[in-house]
């Protein structure tokens, strides 16, 4: 009896309390806050129960809860929030903790946004900044901490840092020297064209313990997986290229994308002026990317990159020269004599170069359970460089009213060089969620490297003379060269890293980890810890600070030797200390602001040529130090566009035989760039963009006298101790969108440098035919109009 009274008691109570508790159903969906897309396998639970349900390969999610109720919801990567249901069907934006700390997410498609969001704009403005190339690496040369200074490059320098101390990942997939023209060091393109890519992140400094090898920046581009629901595509032409992109479905869980672009180079060396009437070069670049899906949690990407670029003289370069001067001869007890020369000089250069880039890939996404992801990539990647360089010169002097003196010099140099680099990479992430609040990152990667070089050099050079000392003695200085270097060996990279996410509260995110890497080539152990915060204060303000160490592994340019050994080249390393506030109000406006300290505690002393190829010293080490701050500010409306940047540097270094720091080649104190778009009602847009450095460092030369030869020479000042004349371009550009067979057809029109600025990016320092000293200033492009088509079906 008292059971049963127990019992009804119980069941009363039930009764009375569902009957004041009221239940809803939620429809819901979770998406991405940059990408504005939805984000599978988020967590959303009930914090009261603990009850949950996961989002599908949509975001989107049904739940049943209690009127008023708190849902958590929580997803691997990202910051977890927290809402109170009081609506059927809700929408939650979550943002990336990588966003959060140190990255900057440049650009993020998305075929769902909608034109008047700000979304869409920031990605046509992005579009806008890749330039008339379309170069996906392009796109971050206006954002704050980076300069570049010339309009013909897709390299950039970061901080102080050189252009080859930044990392690209292309798919997940490392790449180097990812660019075409490398046959000119002035010249570079990006081999990956941005209406092929999905998402582009950038951070300048403070990057997490996943990432290695790098001392300044990262940069992560993903390409897009191909239309599922119908054949889709683009196809572009201009003055530059010519491009094509074609996607879309294989069956309902397979997928496609196809890319291809074709250059017209010789357009912009006609425009160019100068000596290119005889250069004759193309490129071209072919993508694929298939993406097939076993299961919503189970994925695999394959992706292939091929890149060519064709570069010869057609015809030889050649040059002659003619001139007349008077000579005096001072004879041991004789008169001088004053004589008469006529010179004659003929110069020819053949050249015939080709470089091309292989990449293939193979991305397997596997969601093991709701609290563990894995992501393995395995990769081959190839670089292959072909070049025949020719160089013929003879001088040729007469000398009036006599026969009995003569001077002849001829010159033969014959270079070879072929250069094979192949990479096989394994790497694999493993992403624990702990708590709704915290996850663990533990990956571990192999790389096998496979460098294959054959050179030729041969030289010879002839100096035939009566006049040096005595007009009866013949003096025949003899210079012969015939080298033969082939170097072939493998080598290989391993390493991992752990790094833990915590979000204490809804306002402070703590990252830490660490990696380990290993090089055997000179078997180079190095740990990398790292710590980042980000810390959310009333009024849309968001503090970060980032501190880490940061190693690069020298390239084979660097290595003094091919055997390894502990006294190979040293790795590199760098500290980076790092603090930012932001002022982030959406839809109205984005403020950032930071400031930085680099130290450099191992360097390879490097110095940059004329030509801005960068030469190393396989010998000596340097130290050095980067300190300053970058501010940014952007503002997007549905009218227009606007985006400013600034940033402050000094950059010294000293190498170990060196007391006092001087300038590193990288040194800018100022950086300034600008973009204001306009939009019209009409399909019109118009935008331009502003350019401003004050002048990387250079190491000057003056003019003295040498006794010895009694000849003006060169020499030089205090290393990095100048700063070429400042930088400035002005970008223009103008489109309108038409209709056609019901699909959007783009005309624009794109001027570079529209004032015509003569910039001078370096110096050269020679002699004339006359034996004295000249400087030239080697000078960039002057304006270049396009116009170009986009339709896209």
């Amino acid at each position: 009896m008292i059971f049963f009274i127990k019992t009804l008691l119980i069941v009363l109570t039930f009764l009375i309390f569902s009957l004041n508790t009221k239940a809803q159903k939620i429809y819901g969906k979770v998406i991405d806050a940059n990408t504005k897309t939805g984000i599978p396998f988020a967590s959303v639970s009930d914090e009261n129960t603990n009850k949950g349900v996961i989002t599908n390969i949509q975001g989107s999610f049904e739940f049943k809860i209690p009127d008023n109720n708190t849902l958590i919801i929580s997803c691997i990567g990202y910051k977890t929030e927290k809402i109170v249901c009081g609506n059927d069907t809700i929408i939650v934006e979550l943002l990336k903790l990588d966003y959060m700390l140190q990255e900057i997410s440049v650009f993020a498609r998305s075929d769902n946004l909608e034109k008047i969001s700000t979304a869409y704009l920031k990605n046509k403005q992005i579009k806008e900044f890749a330039g008339i190339s379309k170069d996906a690496m392009r796109s971050v040369q206006l954002f704050p901490g980076i300069s570049v200074n010339n309009e013909l490059s897709a390299n950039y320098n970061v901080r102080g840092g050189s252009y080859d101390e930044n990392s690209v990942l292309i798919n997940g997939v490392r790449v180097y020297e990812p660019f075409h023209l490398k046959e000119e060091p002035l010249v570079s393109v990006g081999i990956f064209n941005i209406d092929l890519v999905d998402k582009i992140d950038f951070s300048s400094g403070g990057f997490s313990a996943k990432y290695g090898d790098a001392l300044s920046s990262l940069l992560k581009i993903d390409y897009k997986e191909g239309n599922r629901e119908k054949i889709s595509g683009n196809l572009d032409l201009s003055l530059i290229d010519l491009g094509m992109i074609v996607e879309g479905p294989i069956s309902s869980n397979f997928a496609y994308q196809f890319g291809i672009r074709k250059d017209y180079s010789k357009y912009m060396l006609k425009m160019s002026g100068g000596n290119n009437e005889s250069v004759k070069l193309s490129y071209y670049d072919i993508h694929s990317q298939l993406n097939y899906i076993f299961s919503p949690a189970h994925r695999l990407k394959f992706n292939f990159i091929y890149s060519f670029d064709d570069f010869y003289l057609d015809p030889p370069r050649t040059s002659t020269s003619n001139y007349t001067e008077n000579i005096q001869f001072n004879y041991p007890s004789q008169p001088s004599e004053i004589i008469t020369s006529f010179t004659h000089s003929d110069y020819k250069q053949e050249a015939n170069m080709s470089y091309s880039n292989t990449l293939f890939s193979v991305n397997s996404f596997n969601r093991i359970s709701h609290w563990l992801n894995n992501n393995t990539v395995v990769s081959y990647y190839s670089e292959k460089s072909d070049e025949k360089n020719s160089v013929t010169y003879e001088r040729i002097r007469d000398y009036q009213h006599t026969i009995k003196y003569y001077d002849i010099y001829t010159i033969n140099d014959l270079k070879n060089n072929n250069l094979t680099i192949n990479t096989f990479s394994v790497r694999s992430d493993f992403t624990f969620k702990l708590t709704n609040y915290n996850s663990l990152l533990v990956g571990v990667f192999n790389d096998n490297i496979s460098y294959n070089t054959d050179s030729k050099d041969n030289r010879n050079k002839i100096w035939a003379n009566d006049i040096a000392n005595y007009p009866d003695t013949v003096y025949l200085p003899y210079q012969q060269i015939n080298d033969t270097i082939n170097i072939k060996f493998d080598s290989y990279k391993v390493g991992g890293y752990i790094e833990d996410n915590l979000q204490i509260n809804k306002n402070l995110i703590i990252r830490v980890g660490g990696r380990i890497d290993y090089f055997e080539k000179n078997r180079n152990l190095s740990i990398s810890p790292r710590v980042s915060m980000a810390y959310l204060l009333p009024f849309n303000l968001r503090l970060k600070s980032a501190w880490g160490v940061y190693y690069q592994t020298p390239t084979y340019k660097q290595l003094k030797n091919s055997i390894s050994s502990k006294d190979n080249t040293k790795n590199q390393k760098v500290v980076h200390y790092i603090f930012g506030i932001e002022y982030s109000k959406p839809n109205v406006i984005d403020i950032k602001l930071d400031g930085y300290y680099k130290d450099y505690l191992l360097l390879i002393a490097a110095k940059r040529l004329f030509s801005n190829e960068i030469i190393y010293s396989q010998e000596t080490y340097s130290k050095g130090y980067a300190k300053g701050f970058d501010i940014s500010v952007s503002k997007i409306h549905k009218w227009y566009s606007l985006w400013l940047s600034y940033g402050f540097l000094i950059s010294k270094e000293k190498s170990e035989k060196e007391i006092k720091y001087y300038n590193r080649f990288t040194n800018q104190k100022h950086t300034f760039s600008s973009s204001f778009s306009l939009f019209f009602n009409n399909n019109w847009e118009t935008s331009i963009k502003l350019f401003y450095g004050s002048g990387y460092s250079y190491t000057p030369f003056e003019i003295t006298y040498d006794f010895e030869i009694s000849l003006n020479v060169w020499t030089e000042l205090g290393k990095n101790s100048a700063h070429y004349p400042a930088y400035s371009r002005v970008d223009y550009r103008i489109s309108k969108e038409f209709s056609l067979f019901k699909n959007p057809l783009l005309v624009y029109i794109d001027i570079l440098n529209l004032f015509n600025k003569k910039n001078v990016v370096s110096y050269s320092y020679s002699y004339n035919s006359k034996g004295k000293p000249i400087r030239r200033a080697n000078e960039l492009l002057p304006i270049i109009p396009s116009i170009g088509l986009s339709y896209s079906f």
